[in-house]
């Protein structure tokens, strides 16, 4: 199936090598031109994704994640002042939509219910964990980006009880909370809490690598690719059955 259709290679092909491009570029531009290249990369992952679109509940909640990443960049990477609570919503929805990816790997219905109460249980606990170590700086930016955490926490570990529908999903999203611990680590610091600058912490936040986009470019990379191994899955099962 993937060796005798070679030519079906071609666009991923071009798509790592496009996306490749990127990552060396966000490492070694500044200014506008860096910010440029760095939403030109979260965008061409949900364009790559649409190839391999098709009516598939996981194919559609794949894209439609990388598309609520798009435009959660769009509000952090391009407009200026930044709206990281609007971004933070839309990523939200973005971790949202990979939960409905990954209920439809399961076609079990009382572990689909289980799945969710345990979803549900752990926003409500990283709510209210924020809540108690916060108190008074408390803000709705806090509360909405551990809801987010904790979706994606959860996701990433039914990608990985799912691996067998797709490794790349699951290796995929643990590069996007690397790269979203860094983001939050660098929103708390002097905001919620000060981080000392002997701290291992302080020293990820002000690394001279930068750090988000070292693990940001291949998250969107592998989940995009995601779209790629489903439609592959897809092909294969059907001519299975016509065999």
């Amino acid at each position: 199936m993937l060796t005798k259709d070679k030519s079906g290679l071609i666009l991923p092909l071009c798509f790592l090598l496009l996306e490749s491009v990127f990552f060396v570029l966000i490492q070694t531009t500044g200014g506008r031109v860096n910010e440029i290249i760095s939403f030109s990369s979260v965008t061409l992952a949900f364009v790559f994704s649409l190839f391999y679109l098709s009516k598939d509940g996981k194919s559609i909640s794949t894209s439609s994640g990388l598309l609520f990443t798009v435009v959660s960049d769009l509000f952090l990477v391009i407009i200026k002042p930044q709206y990281k609570l609007v971004a933070m919503i839309f990523f939200s929805f973005a971790q949202l939509s990979y939960f409905i990816r990954l209920l439809y790997s399961d076609s079990d219905k009382d572990r689909r219910i289980k799945h969710t109460l345990i979803r549900i249980s752990a926003s409500l606990l990283a709510i209210i964990l924020t809540l108690a170590v916060l108190r008074d700086k408390t803000d709705a930016l806090s509360i909405v980006s551990m809801f987010y955490y904790a979706n994606l926490t959860v996701n990433i570990v039914y990608a990985f009880i799912y691996c067998k529908d797709s490794l790349i999903f699951a290796v995929g999203l643990v590069f996007f909370i690397l790269c979203d611990t860094v983001v939050g680590l660098s929103v708390m610091d002097g905001m919620y809490f000060d981080f000392a600058e002997s701290s291992l912490i302080y020293r990820i936040i002000h690394s001279d690598i930068n750090l988000i986009w070292l693990f940001y470019v291949p998250s969107q990379t592998l989940i995009a690719l995601s779209s790629f191994e489903l439609k592959l899955k897809s092909k294969g099962e059907n001519q299975g059955t016509v065999s």
